[in-house]
């Protein structure tokens, strides 16, 4: 087979050139010819597909691995959909990727200036590209390398120069105990270190910063560092770290090393600053790490310096997560220098963290002792804590006299904030709000915090009119909101029976009941809402959707039909709908349904306009541009996932990859019984498609299945111990059953393969 670079490939079409040749050592290739797509399958349009290979075990580039990109489900035997990866591991292939239109635009031509149409003929027409493909088939070989085929997923869709960036692919070494896959959208960046030297300082002393990252720059991309910092004035928010070039080794030419000296102030107030930072890629994409920061003190006195020492350690310990031994140091550095508020504050702090309110409290308490006019960090802390002790009326004492003593200073939000909190907390809501409104001009109010007030307002209004059912249902509904659902049942059953006459009490009931896992009870209850209200919309839905999860299909069916039939624009009815003809075995009836589904949730896209204005007429410089990435549901890239496996299947039904496909678009709309079928029909057909292994254990946990779920992930990780996901579902199978060590060990693995994502508990939620 003959692969072209793109600039070979873009030559030899100019001259008529290209030609095919076909090598078998690329592997079989079906030539057999797919079934014409249906209207809705079509994308006319063909564009730019691009990726990176790398080794799987090294993570180099993989120069001169052969790339094939499927179209109409056939793996195209050489042509532009093919090419050779270059020396950086770049391919560059095309594919067809959607729709591009362009119309005469009357409205512009009316307002543009003649001088327009000199410049460009076509700014008078309005240009619409839409991308559709979030994924393609990829075949990928090299020699040395295991090969791969998958469904590889589009990490940029880009329709402004309609193109797809593909999540890399790693092929492995044939000698390595690995298996060629694509690892998905893990972080290229990765994060070395961020340290401050000296992290304890004196006035006017200059201290370096420096960041230590390993980027991607073999793929063309800039990279900007900045700092960002909590006390401007000592060190500058914002300022940009110089790029060290000296730094630069010949054996990682991706370690990149960012450095800034800076001359703290000889005189000011800030004692201390969080230092973190924030990378900014190819001038517009902003990556931060809020986990990273260090720290930095400003002591005065040898016996400062003494505390300050102790505070740095514990606030190393709690960036490493180990708060004991954070707290630790901090108490030790509060019985040092009982005069040095830094030791309070990172101690109060941590207390807050770890639920001890009342030590926090003792130290927040130290804090305005210190310093009774800090009206910024040591009232609004000490006032948090009196809320969080039960103690309001206490918390807006120490906070009623922030005006008057700041004077013209800006006032802290959280001043605001926990007046109204405290306000709240003394069945005073006209003050609550008042105050709420104040700390929302300036801060994001947190919604644990808005909840809160809401409950206690909600409470005092039933306890002051106990017999409206609304104002009970009202109250419930928050209540489920805040994960109170015991509460919630409690005031829902009480409303149902001062109105037992209205189906709203049983449709939260049943839909509380529902999440509870308590499911006769809740359809039982929500079949009562359906007799209560027969045609309600909402109502047949929520029966619908309890007939659908229990994967009763032929009873949720005629439901979603009767709510489409009444709610055509319905986008959410009609897609159930369209999944319940497929499920009952109305596959041909279900493919144009799941067409309409596509048309109502294509995402709107964005208007560009290029060009400027003189007065009383515009010259453009272009046409009027609509760009459309895909879809605003991501149900709705599922279901075309869904429609082409489908389509192609018809014509290719010992296609492991596409039943693959099937399985994964069915995953990902929740039929995860109709996803295991087609996943095992994968795998029977090529068992050597490990990533249908890895589906077939999501499948089998949505099924709560979580023996066999366990096994298939358990063999996918033996047969590619770098797979991105099977660990972290593993782990999350482990914490379910309490066996938090064997969690805690796939953890450990996984980010020792991953250093660059988050880091995760056992006990956190986990799942996909």
């Amino acid at each position: 087979m003959a692969f072209f670079s793109p600039g070979q490939r873009r030559v030899a079409a100019a001259f008529g050139l290209l030609v095919t040749v076909v090598s078998p050592a690329f592997g079989q290739t079906d030539s057999r010819p797919a079934e014409p797509a249906p209207a809705y399958l079509k994308r006319p349009a063909w564009g730019k597909v691009e990726g990176w290979v790398l080794d799987a075990a090294t993570r180099q580039p993989v120069p001169g691995a052969r790339i094939q990109i499927a179209v109409d489900g056939v793996f195209p035997e050489a042509g532009k959909s093919t090419d050779q990866t270059e020396a950086d591991g770049r391919f560059e292939a095309r594919v067809p990727l959607g729709k591009v239109s362009s119309k005469f635009d009357w409205g512009r031509l009316l307002v543009m200036h003649p001088v327009s149409l000199l410049l460009s003929p076509k700014s008078v027409t309005k240009q619409t590209k839409i991308v559709d493909v979030a994924q393609v088939n990829v075949r990928a070989e090299a020699d040395g390398y295991k090969p791969f085929v998958g469904q590889v997923r589009a990490t940029i869709i880009d329709p402004g120069s309609f193109s797809i960036t593909l999540d890399d692919l790693w092929l492995a070494p044939e000698q390595q105990p690995l298996v060629s896959f694509s690892p998905g959208k893990i972080r290229a960046e990765v994060i070395e270190s961020l340290r401050v030297e000296p992290a304890v300082a004196a006035p006017g002393d200059k201290v370096k910063i420096t960041l230590i990252a390993r980027l991607p720059v073999d793929r063309k991309q800039k990279y900007e560092a900045r700092l960002t910092s909590t006390a401007s004035r000592l060190v500058d928010n914002q300022l940009e770290l110089k790029r060290d070039k000296e730094a630069v080794t010949a054996d990682d030419p991706r370690r990149v090393v960012f450095a800034r000296e800076v001359t703290l102030p000889k005189s000011g107030v800030d004692r201390w600053t969080e230092i973190g930072f924030f990378l900014v890629r190819n001038g517009a994409t902003m990556l931060r790490a809020r986990e990273r920061r260090v720290l930095l003190q400003v002591v005065k006195t040898p016996e400062e310096r003494a505390a300050a020492e102790l505070v740095s350690n514990g606030y190393g310990f709690e960036q490493l997560g180990d708060r004991e031994a954070a707290l630790r140091e901090y108490s030790e550095a509060r019985a040092k220098n009982a005069d040095y508020p830094p030791a309070h504050l990172f101690y109060g702090d941590l207390c807050l963290q770890v639920n001890r309110p009342h030590d926090a409290l003792a130290a927040y308490k130290r804090l305005v002792d210190l310093d009774p006019r800090d009206y910024e960090l040591a009232r609004p802390r000490y006032a948090r804590a009196l809320l969080d002790t039960g103690k309001p009326a206490e918390a807006v004492e120490q906070l009623a006299d922030t005006e008057k003593a700041t004077g013209k200073k800006r006032v802290a939000p959280e001043v605001f904030l926990y007046r109204a909190r405290g306000f709240a907390s003394q069945g005073n809501f006209e003050e609550a709000d008042k105050w709420l409104a104040k700390a929302g001009a300036d801060m994001d109010i947190p919604s644990s915090v808005t909840m809160g007030i809401n409950l206690r307002r909600m409470q005092a209004a039933v306890e002051k009119d106990p017999k409206n059912a609304d104002l009970r249902l009202s109250y419930a509904r928050l209540l489920e909101g805040a994960a109170r659902r015991e509460e919630a049942i409690g005031q829902i059953r009480t409303a149902a029976g001062l109105d037992p006459a209205q189906p709203w009490a049983y449709l939260d009931l049943g839909q509380a009941l529902w999440d509870l896992g308590r499911h006769d009870e809740a359809l039982a209850n929500l079949k009562h809402a359906l007799a209560l209200a027969p045609e309600n919309a909402e109502v047949q839905l929520a029966v619908a959707d309890a007939h659908r999860e229990s994967r009763r299909y032929a009873d949720a069916l005629p439901l979603y039909e009767r709510v489409t039939k009444k709610q055509p624009q319905n986008t959410r009815a009609r897609h159930f709908h369209a999944l319940m003809l497929y499920a009952t075995g109305s596959v041909d009836a279900a493919l144009p349904e799941l067409e309409e589904v596509l048309a109502q949730a294509r995402d709107k896209g964005d208007l560009r306009e290029k060009g400027f204005v003189v007065p009383g007429l515009a010259i453009y410089l272009g046409p009027k541009r609509r760009l459309v990435a895909g879809f605003s549901a991501p149900e709705a890239t599922a279901g075309l996932s869904l429609m082409e496996a489908l389509q192609h299947l018809k014509t290719r039904p010992d296609d492991a990859l596409l039943h693959q496909n099937a399985g994964s678009a069915l995953l990902d709309l929740g039929l995860a019984d109709l996803a295991l079928e087609e996943l095992r029909k994968s795998h029977r057909q090529d068992a050597t498609l490990l990533e249908t292994r890895f589906l077939m254990g999501m499948a089998y946990r949505r099924l709560e299945q979580p023996e066999q779920a366990r096994a298939e992930l358990q063999a996918v990780i033996d047969a590619n111990p770098l797979h991105p996901r099977a660990r972290v579902e593993l782990a999350q199978l482990f914490t379910e059953t309490g066996d938090l060590e064997q969690a805690q060990a796939q953890l450990l693995a996984h980010s020792k393969n991953y250093p660059a994502e988050p880091t995760r508990r056992p006990t956190e939620s986990l799942g996909g």
